[in-house]
């Protein structure tokens, strides 16, 4: 999860914002078992 959260902070410096939160929560689900991996 903390790659995850990593990940996300640098898409939130390399991104726009929305897009940014897409990939947070696509992670999020994916930590969570929600998608496949």
């Amino acid at each position: 999860m903390l790659s995850a959260l990593d990940d996300a902070a640098t898409a939130l410096s390399e991104r726009s914002r929305p897009e940014a939160m897409r990939l947070i929560l696509r992670e999020w689900l994916q930590a969570n078992g929600y998608l496949a991996k």
